[in-house]
């Protein structure tokens, strides 16, 4: 696989060149990139390669790198030790709403806007956002309160809207059932009244 430091045919010492620094992970095709995994391996590589003496434009050429890279990787090995060669995937931030918070506003998207004093009959991007910084101090841009609803499994077209007195919302089926008896006793009562 790699070669060591040696004596050619002709009694000169060399360092030979690499076959492949990637014997172990295969380079990917042509015009895709290194995946995390082949680049740390070959950060770790020049880290060897250095260990065993080879100068930095050797390992540069041997693993189709910029000497400056190379460069780069030594100097942070030799001030944090290898460990600073391995990947460290990102954390991304932390989320303002945490979960608590989360089920709390699962659960206020239950109540009509109105009964929670934000003007309006029926959910929308506007009127959530304006709930999650009257409730939790958290301002969101509206964008993101789309992404947080979609986290959350929530699609505010289909939150229905119910009469204030009842503890739950109505589903759909629930509502054309309720409109369907309505329809029905007003039509007995016109009719009632008709004669």
């Amino acid at each position: 696989m790699f070669c060591k430091k040696g004596v050619n045919h002709f009694g000169a010492v060399y360092k030979p060149v690499l076959s492949s620094p990637f014997d172990i992970l295969p380079l990917p095709k042509k015009g895709s990139k290194l995946s995390p995994e082949q680049l740390e391996y070959r950060r770790i590589r020049a880290w060897e390669l250095y260990q065993e003496n080879w100068g930095q434009k050797e390992i540069a050429a041997a693993l189709g790198v910029t000497p400056g890279a190379v460069s780069q990787w030594l100097k942070r090995a030799k001030k944090e030790g290898i460990e600073s060669l391995q990947r460290h995937p990102h954390q991304g931030p932390q989320p303002r709403l945490n979960e608590q918070q989360s089920q709390q506003l699962t659960e206020l998207l239950t109540v009509r806007p109105r009964a929670l004093g934000i003007d309006g009959d029926t959910w929308n991007l506007d009127r959530v956002t304006q709930l999650i910084k009257k409730e939790f101090g958290i301002e969101y841009d509206r964008s993101h309160v789309s992404r947080l609803l979609r986290k959350l499994d929530i699609n505010i077209r289909k939150l229905v809207p119910y009469r204030e007195n009842q503890s739950l919302p109505m589903t759909c089926d629930k509502l054309r059932e309720h409109t369907n008896r309505e329809n029905q006793e007003s039509n007995l009562e016109r009719e009632a009244g008709a004669d």
